[in-house]
């Protein structure tokens, strides 16, 4: 005979085993994932133009190097950290072993290659005005980018939570090539 506060444990331990496994099993089956929003993104391109729902679905998709908390305070994203080294150079700190979806590393090439894709772009409500003050960038060596401005911007960190990083391998501004691109077409 055994004691009823073992068979109380052993039900309840049970009890849990089995909702444990009905969760699991309904978690593994795959499922359609529909998001409502109120007007269809004009492009998946991060770059494309400041539009609410194209940054609402880039959001999900795209990293910036600086991102915003909750609390709207700045922090890490794919850098680490951004010391202003005087009035108009900033020293960005990549996070180390990130890749993109085709398998290359993440590196400083590939902000500067946004940085340039995003001023060349020519499209309405640009996010040339997240980079109108950056006069240089230069990859001090892969996870350490180095941006002059052409005068003190102490909201560049802000600003660069604006910019989606994209491969430098995305090409110049054409859209169509870029969403087939960045879409594995």
């Amino acid at each position: 005979m055994t004691h009823p506060t073992f068979r109380r444990l052993l039900r309840s331990l049970s009890a849990v085993a089995l909702g444990a496994s009905l969760l699991l099993g309904t978690a593994a089956q795959a499922r359609d994932l529909r998001v409502a929003l109120p007007l269809e993104p004009s492009s998946i391109d991060p770059a494309a133009m400041i539009a609410p729902y194209n940054g609402t679905i880039s959001l999900h998709i795209y990293d910036g190097l600086v991102r915003r908390s909750p609390a709207l305070r700045q922090e890490p994203g794919l850098a680490t950290s951004w010391p202003a080294l005087d009035d108009t150079t900033w020293e960005f700190e990549l996070r180390k072993g990130v890749k993109w979806h085709d398998g290359s590393d993440f590196s400083a090439d590939d902000v500067i290659a946004t940085v340039d894709r995003i001023k060349a772009l020519d499209v309405p409500l640009s996010f040339r005005l997240y980079t109108s003050t950056i006069a240089s960038m230069a990859a001090v060596n892969p996870t350490t980018l180095r941006i002059k401005t052409n005068g003190p911007d102490p909201l560049l960190p802000g600003k660069m939570s604006f910019l989606f990083i994209t491969p430098a391998i995305v090409p110049k501004p054409d859209a169509r090539a870029t969403a087939a691109h960045l879409i594995g077409g």
